[in-house]
């Protein structure tokens, strides 16, 4: 199953750098099969929220994810 946020995300539709080959890996990797385990995903998945996942995060940049994750939860005390 493909990832439901492919429509808008902007490494599967090719608006990131990166080397085709490398791309093509991920893409299969991450977004054509295991989704649930994608970086872009689990931020979108978290805030329920396509716009609250950064233009420039890859698949696999799952520091910066986590990273993200941690700001929204401690900021979500104050609401």
């Amino acid at each position: 199953m493909a990832c439901p946020i492919a429509g808008t995300c902007t490494f599967f539709n090719n608006q990131l750098r990166m080397m085709e080959e490398r791309k093509k890996i991920i893409k299969i990797t991450f977004c054509l099969s295991g989704f649930t385990q994608c970086a872009r995903y689990k931020v979108y998945e978290h805030f329920k929220s396509e716009h609250k996942v950064p233009p420039n995060l890859y698949p696999n940049n799952f520091d910066h994810a986590h990273e993200l994750i941690g700001l929204g939860k401690k900021h979500r005390k104050f609401y």
